[in-house]
């Protein structure tokens, strides 16, 4: 009667081996390692232990998380310092009687994006560019920015005393 155990595979065989190049893709493009259980068919805490018990899967895991912040950092960088792209444009013409379709391509410029700008600022120089900043009463009324070589001065209301 010693005879060997054919039990029931585990899920981790059945539902992540067969998927781990999936998994490192569906990690890059951006699911959460919850979207990523839910597409396994199992629960969100037996992924966590899976990833515990097994370093293929964690690593699996790690890898595509690596490159989705990678390529989220170039973007932003892009982002924040502009960039140009190549437009097509179609343009239908009409010459004796026949229509031809003809496409343009130019170059157009994307401008910086303030939000990436100020994201990124805040983090390579916190101090200089936080939200609340340390000084003298006249320091903390007037605060001159200068985007684009453009300076820009805001005031801070003063105080009506009355």
């Amino acid at each position: 009667m010693g005879g060997i155990n054919l039990g029931r595979l585990s899920k981790y065989k059945t539902n992540v081996i067969p998927y781990l190049e999936d998994i490192k893709k569906w990690r890059k493009s951006g699911m959460s390692e919850e979207q990523i259980s839910l597409k396994l068919g199992i629960s969100y805490p037996t992924l966590k232990e899976y990833k515990r018990k097994h370093i293929s899967f964690s690593s699996v895991l790690a890898i595509g998380k690596e490159k989705l912040v990678e390529e989220l950092e170039k973007s932003l960088y892009k982002s924040a310092k502009g960039y140009f792209v190549i437009e097509e444009i179609e343009e239908v013409e009409e010459y004796r009687g026949e229509i031809k379709a003809k496409t343009k391509k130019h170059r157009k410029w994307i401008p910086p994006a303030v939000g990436s700008l100020l994201f990124a600022l805040k983090n390579l120089e916190p101090k200089k560019w936080r939200d609340i900043q340390e000084g003298t009463e006249e320091s903390k009324r007037e605060i001159v920015l200068n985007l684009s070589g453009l300076p820009v001065k805001m005031y801070e209301p003063k105080e009506n005393n009355e």
